[in-house]
């Protein structure tokens, strides 16, 4: 895109509805959430756009551990500032914001920064038009009525969908699972006990068989718990489950899918039980290497060359 020229719509409008989104909270109470009180501050350091505080803590919230975070004096009705929070030793928390709070704030409230996923889109939208953008505006107008993504069918849904012929979906759920899989774009809709789980999990069981990464989000934990665990019912026996072929972001919440999948989808175990694997065949690689430095050592010693120990062997590892 040149200079001058607007993005092409909505960019503009979205760009200015996030922003007011973000002014909005910077603005608001923080509604219900948690906050923490700060007393006894300090500036420490000081420079443009960048103040450094010290504050003591009486009680801190662990959720608020590595989160970005807003701060202002308490009993204030003015805006939040954003700021960099992280808790120091015998209670203290530094603060470090562009907010001016003065020399030494008696009391401050500071509170998760909950308009910073909004930033992210905004500084998203704000690189449409620049080389490389990450925004596929093409597909994203099709949400407003712009644009004609492709709408196909096909008649062998039984490639991408195991049992297809035999399971139990009726005529409009088979319909959404193969306009799912052939189409640019789809909106499904239906109340509850329509079978929506089930259609999602097959759409996304045919769209791993078609070589595809899927991301699903929903608005509640346990809405993503339900969805994934039928997800792992239909690819539990796909090559790689055990290795992290479907995985779970933040904590599993339905006792079910952690009963049943929770080693095979949670990062930690699965980063624990690969680390372990790689460990164990790097075992005997480790030993082959020194077999072979030893092999090294004696050849050159019989010929009466001198002898420089490798990095993995030391003096102390005989031959």
């Amino acid at each position: 895109m040149t200079e001058g020229t607007a993005p092409p719509y909505p960019v503009e409008e979205l760009l200015a509805a996030v922003r007011l989104e973000i002014a909005a909270e910077l603005r608001s109470d923080g509604k219900d959430g948690a906050k923490v009180s700060l007393s006894a501050g300090r500036r420490i350091s000081a420079a443009e756009d960048r103040h450094e505080y010290l504050f003591d803590c009486r009680k801190w919230l662990e959720t608020l551990d590595g989160k970005p975070a807003l701060v202002r004096a308490s009993r204030s009705t003015g805006e939040w500032a954003q700021a960099e929070v992280s808790r120091m030793p015998d209670n203290k928390v530094r603060v470090v914001t562009a907010s001016d709070l003065g020399g030494a704030p008696p009391h401050v409230q500071i509170r998760e920064d909950d308009a910073a996923s909004w930033r992210a889109l905004a500084e998203r939208l704000e690189t449409v038009g620049q080389p490389k953008h990450p925004v596929r505006v093409e597909s994203a107008g099709w949400t407003l009525g712009r644009g004609t993504p492709s709408l196909g069918s096909s008649a062998n849904s039984e490639q991408w969908v195991a049992n297809w012929a035999s399971l139990r979906l009726n005529s409009r759920q088979r319909q959404a699972i193969v306009q799912a899989l052939t189409s640019e774009v789809l909106f499904l809709w239906g109340p509850p006990g329509t079978g929506k789980t089930d259609v999602v999990g097959h759409i996304i069981e045919g769209s791993y068989r078609q070589g595809l990464s899927v991301l699903f989000l929903a608005p509640t934990k346990v809405a993503v718990d339900q969805a994934l665990e039928r997800i792992c019912d239909l690819l539990a026996k796909e090559e790689g489950f055990d290795g992290g072929l479907v995985q779970r972001a933040g904590d599993i919440t339905v006792a079910s899918l952690r009963e049943k999948y929770g080693d095979q989808i949670d990062r930690e175990r699965i980063a624990a039980r690969l680390t372990a694997r790689l460990d164990d065949s790097l075992a005997p690689l480790a030993a082959a290497l020194r077999t072979a430095h030893c092999a090294s050592v004696h050849r050159r010693t019989r010929q009466g060359g001198g002898v420089a120990l490798g990095p993995r062997l030391s003096a102390a590892e005989p031959c």
